[in-house]
């Protein structure tokens, strides 16, 4: 069977992360998030544009950058470093925003529009060994700019770095050399784009591309789409109930169509908000695996039209439609979002966003991805309960998958969930050994089976069968985030902590909103010895997805992070956050214990430790060690001898 085949393409590579961004986050994490979201829509997301560049993604703390040329790449590193170096001089010590950043230029391989390969890590390496407020390039970068662009590099000479076979040549532009450039310098920085015209803003391409798609769609009577080429479940593409046989529709089990947001602001001016939200909800949403999305081509055609969803839903031949209104008045905007079942006209969930309005972009962001996120559980509890009100006659493998997601996925983690969630995998495979989808549940449902003891089969047993199933489930659905998250984390029980780390940026880059992601490359960091740094992945989770089922165990992280650190307090906040969202997961009592022992309040710890023992009887400190949850590496398990200490001194058994 051959392979998929992915565009290469030679790009100059940017790279940039906030430095102590952890501490930042331990001091104000609310106020920092709402700065960095500031500056990257104020300061990052011009600059990109105005140097013909673009943002690849927005991992955690990170921004990946791509550009057709080194020289804008560099002048556009260098033009967001001095805005960041001027913007620090008004800002306490404490509160100030530093970047490094890492250029290269190199072959990526580009997939759904992310890029990867060599050209991508060692920019992403270059962006480690530069100090704060400068900037690092290649050799290879740094070629094809010394003669061009008047900086004074200093060359650091060859380096070896991390997952990189051979050195890199390095050389770096210090801040203060960023800092005290002459404005003769600078002044090729803030160029326009090609031919002199300025860059448009991306509401701007929005407002045009809108006009266009309107002036179509007048041209052609709205009915240019209706014969457009079907598209297979999963891609962006036009849906029509003509010339489609009614087969189609029933495999898209999770198509969609976001109509356009309304504006209820009674300015005409405030379009480009509800239009821009819109679009990014349509391309958020088409992430979701399995997922069959409406175009916004077509969505846009029902724009200003007085529409019933129902009917739409009917129309497009689609299971669901979203509709949402976006209201401003002043500084504030109110985003409401509802899910429309398309043959009841029910509302399957709905939801309010309120926000003062510091800007668009960061807002917009904000908002979309929460419900992206959101939707992926929703549009799948739905579609599972469907086909369980259908009778089991009516059910056939990918039914059966959609059942076991829901359990697995979208309920708070138990014995029982998981059992249900793995019997309906199986029943799935049964039917085609082929469900991708059902093969990442079953690779999940065992994982957790081996972790935390709920079966009396062996764990290598269990281990070996996880391995088994995610492996194949990757191997049929490569570009399926769900089934790399249930990959790596049977690896990382298996003892491979960096290729589950691979695993999980892969993901995050096919899928940004794939909160569960974000949650474990928290954990990672806890693994690999660096609580500190742990906090803004999970605080990503949490912001991604603040009501989603596997939050009690993303609190739980938390704590065992806050534990690591030394910080009870905050480390006792968090494990009662993990046991008021899920009060039957024991994680949270375990954590709580051991805070409350260290804050001296014994009788408290010990309650909660037996509640824990309740709910995971036969639980040991040596079985807690070989459960992976704590210790993988000796600076982890070093940091975890408080935690241990704790527990002994509360009562629990060694073995």
């Amino acid at each position: 069977m051959t392979g998929p085949v992915f565009e290469r393409r030679l790009a100059a590579i940017l790279m940039c992360d906030i430095v102590g961004y952890s501490r930042l986050m331990g001091r104000d994490d609310i106020g920092t998030l709402r700065t960095v979201k500031s500056y990257r829509a104020r300061v990052l997301a011009p600059a990109v544009a105005a140097h013909r560049g673009r943002i690849v993604n927005m991992p955690g703390d990170s921004v990946l950058m791509e550009f057709g040329s080194v020289v804008d790449a560099v002048h556009c590193a260098v033009s967001i470093q001095r805005a960041m170096l001027a913007a620090k001089k008004d800002t306490p010590q404490d509160r100030q925003i530093m970047l490094r950043m890492g250029a290269n230029i190199g072959d990526v391989i580009i997939d759904d529009g992310a890029i990867f390969g060599d050209g991508v890590n060692v920019a992403a390496r270059l962006e480690t060994l530069c100090e704060p407020g400068g900037l690092c390039v290649s050799r290879a970068a740094y070629e094809q700019v010394h003669d061009k662009l008047p900086l004074p590099f200093v060359d650091l000479g060859e380096r070896s770095v991390k997952n990189i076979a051979r050195p890199v040549g390095v050389f770096a532009l210090s801040a203060q050399a960023i800092e005290t450039l002459p404005e003769d310098a600078v002044a090729p920085l803030a160029q326009a784009g090609p031919a002199g015209r300025p860059q448009r803003s991306r509401l701007g391409r929005l407002v045009m591309a809108t006009t266009i798609v309107a002036a179509m769609t007048a041209a052609f009577g709205g009915w240019w789409w209706l014969y457009a080429p079907a598209e297979s479940p999963g891609a962006v593409g036009t849906g029509s109930s003509a010339g489609h046989p009614q087969a189609v529709a029933q495999e898209r089990r999770l198509s969609i169509v976001v109509l356009p947001f309304e504006n209820v602001s009674g300015d005409p001016g405030n379009d480009v908000y509800a239009e821009a939200i819109t679009e990014d909800l349509i391309t958020d949403l088409s992430r979701i695996a399995d997922a069959f999305i409406i175009s916004s081509n077509t969505s846009f055609t029902f724009k200003g039209r007085s529409v019933d969803a129902r009917q739409i839903a009917r129309q497009l031949d689609v299971r669901f439609a979203l509709v949402g209104k976006v209201r401003r008045a002043g500084e504030e905007l109110a985003i409401s979002v509802s899910l429309i079942d398309g043959q009841s006209g029910g509302v399957l969930w709905s939801s309010r966003f309120e926000r003062t309005r510091t800007d668009m972009f960061a807002f917009q962001q904000e908002v979309t991805s929460q419900i992206a996120r959101r939707l992926n559980l929703e549009l799948k509890q739905a579609a599972s309960e469907r086909a369980s009100r259908g009778g089991p006659r009516n059910l056939d493998a990918q039914d059966y998958a959609l059942r076991a997601w829901t359990e697995i996925w979208n309920k708070p983690q138990s014995p029982a969930t998981n059992a249900a969630g793995l019997a309906f995998a199986d029943k799935a495979l049964s039917i085609d050994p082929l469900n991708a989808d059902a093969l990442a549940s079953r690779s999940y449902a065992l994982t957790r089976m081996a972790q935390f003891g709920w079966s009396d089969r062996s764990q290598s047993e269990l281990r070996r069968e996880a391995l088994a199933a995610g492996e194949r489930a990757v191997e049929l659905d490569p570009n399926n985030a769900d089934a790399l998250y249930a990959l790596q984390y049977a690896v990382r029980v298996d003892g491979d902590p960096d290729r589950s780390e691979r695993l999980l940026q892969t993901a995050v880059n096919l899928n940004p909103n794939h909160a569960p992601s974000h949650a474990a490359l928290g954990l990672r960091q806890i693994l690999a010895g660096h609580p500190d740094q742990a906090h803004a992945f999970l605080a990503k989770a949490l912001a991604l997805s603040p009501l989603d089922p596997l939050r009690a165990v993303w609190y739980q992280h938390l704590s065992t992070a806050y534990l690591q650190q030394g910080d009870d307090v905050r480390a006792l906040a968090e494990a009662q956050e993990s046991i008021a969202a899920n009060p039957a997961y024991p994680g949270g009592y375990l954590n709580a214990a051991v805070a409350l022992a260290e804050l001296g309040r014994r009788k408290e710890a010990l309650a909660a430790l037996k509640k824990h023992n309740e709910l995971r009887p036969g639980w040991t400190i040596q079985r807690l060690k070989d459960s992976a949850t704590i210790t993988a590496s000796p600076a982890s398990a070093k940091a975890s001898e408080r935690i241990f200490g704790a527990l002994q001194d509360l009562g629990m058994p060694e073995r």
